[in-house]
């Protein structure tokens, strides 16, 4: 990881002050500007794209369910393991997007968090320092419950052949 920050902070900071000129801090504070908003759409995607899986799941599982109980499959057990295994295959994906979402998000953090070491203000540091003092369960290295959504499904779908 420190490799990692090493080559982030050569690779972002390759100008030193000196030879940018007077407007580096104005220019590092339209990017750090910049690092916000795409954090905040960054954000809204993946918030956008559970609301959508989590439509497509609700309507598939409430859809067989509904068709199962008025008896209008003629062998259920064989609609209930193809209705699983698309659910699964969707909750794969969604989990997928979601863990890119995340991941994304961090390296985004990590950016503005760089540029913030340069400006005389550092709110995403304070926030970070604030949320973890505060409320430690909900910190971002246990935000674990903001992701685990589509493994909810999974176990639906996995118990489903049980329950019907």
């Amino acid at each position: 990881m420190d490799t990692l920050l090493e080559l982030a902070r050569r690779t972002l900071f390759r100008v030193k002050q000196t030879d940018y000129g007077k407007s580096y801090h104005d220019d590092l504070l339209t990017e750090y500007e910049r690092c916000c908003e795409s954090l905040e759409r960054t954000a809204e995607a993946r918030r956008s794209n559970d609301r959508y899986f989590l439509a497509i799941n609700t309507l598939l599982l409430t859809s067989y369910i509904s068709l199962a109980q008025a008896k209008l499959f003629v062998n259920n057990g064989h609609w209930t393991v193809f209705v699983s295994c698309v659910g699964l295959v969707i909750c794969a994906i969604w989990n997928a997007v979601t863990v890119w979402h995340m991941q994304h998000h961090r390296i985004q953090r990590l950016v503005a968090r760089m540029i913030e070491t340069r400006l005389p203000v550092r709110p995403l540091t304070t926030e970070d320092k604030m949320m973890r003092g505060e409320h430690p369960f909900m910190s971002r290295h246990s935000a674990w419950l903001r992701y685990s959504t589509p493994w909810i499904f999974v176990l639906l779908y996995m118990a489903l052949p049980f329950l019907l």
